[in-house]
């Protein structure tokens, strides 16, 4: 059942992808490569959220109709099966309860209890009941509780309540390899390595909730998306907030900017006006000489 989580998990994946890679980033002008990474991330979360809720809706529609229908487990997990008086054919009966029969699988999916191994055996007395008469009562021993492994109503509910931690601990696992080396599907495994010294089991529901992934890879190029735009010309507008030391320093330079275009103007200009005023008053005393002399 694991197996089938995952593969619904990548199949969910694999298809929101299709429609990701079809996304195209359209804009009126080159964006900053800030805003960009903030729309890249933006785009990478409603990615994320949609697939997963896209998986939610289908695993929970699965648990719905399952538990709906009062589907029997073939397992005989979450109804009593046995055959009729006239033994001519197999139904259900009572539902089984769980959790010291306070959780009945006719009402919730969600009954579960810890996996055990167990010696089991027939017992002398009979169970009475109208369904089944005179069934006998088979009773076990305890021989074994398999850690964060559940068995419930149905396989699939479950699988999401159960976790891993057997799998990461050597003396489970060397436990289980040796009740079940003699069983139809003989099961021989080595621990798994945990990389967090902090490491806290997730239930398969968490798990699945996430996708099964524990980091989402996402490298936006913003050089790929420049040369994308392949933009003609480039602008920007650089904006700064003066000190009071900056203005004055400013309008100092600014005014000695403006004394010394007014002296590089003014000494030509005084210069050529003397110079107007020196010819005007040599031109006028021959002017006068020449009015005296046609006169006499």
């Amino acid at each position: 059942m694991l197996s089938t989580i995952c593969k619904l998990v990548s199949q969910t994946v694999a298809d929101q992808l299709v429609e990701f890679y079809t996304t195209t980033l359209l804009t009126e002008n080159l964006l900053t490569e800030e805003i960009f990474l903030a729309n890249a991330q933006g785009v990478r979360d409603q990615f994320t959220n949609t697939t997963r809720n896209s998986f939610l809706t289908s695993l929970n529609a699965i648990r719905a109709i399952v538990q709906g229908n009062g589907i029997v487990n073939r397992l005989g997990t979450n109804f009593k099966l046995g055959a009729d008086h006239n033994n001519t054919h197999i139904q259900a009966s009572s539902p089984i309860s769980y959790s010291s029969y306070q959780c009945s699988c006719a009402l919730s999916s969600y009954c579960t209890m810890i996996t055990s191994i167990s010696s089991a055996y027939r017992g002398d007395l009979s169970y009475n009941s109208i369904e089944f008469p005179h069934s006998k009562v088979i009773l076990a021993n305890l021989t074994f509780l398999v850690t964060g492994i559940n068995v419930g109503c149905f396989v699939l509910d479950a699988v999401l309540q159960s976790n891993l931690s057997c799998l990461y601990n050597t003396s489970c696992l060397s436990q289980l390899n040796t009740y079940l080396t003699d069983s139809l599907y003989p099961y021989n495994a080595t621990a798994l390595l945990n990389s967090s010294p902090s490491y806290s089991p997730q239930t398969i529901g968490e798990l699945a909730d996430n996708l099964m992934v524990d980091n989402w890879l996402f490298t936006p190029s913003y050089e790929a998306y420049f040369t994308a735009c392949n933009p003609p010309s480039c602008t920007y507008t650089y904006t700064h907030q003066f000190d009071i030391i900056y203005v004055i320093t400013t309008t100092v330079g600014f005014i000695g900017g403006i004394v010394t275009i007014l002296m590089l103007l003014t000494v030509p200009l005084v210069t050529f006006i003397r110079r107007r005023i020196f010819t005007q008053g040599r031109l006028s005393p021959s002017l006068i000489d020449d009015d005296h002399t046609t006169a006499g």
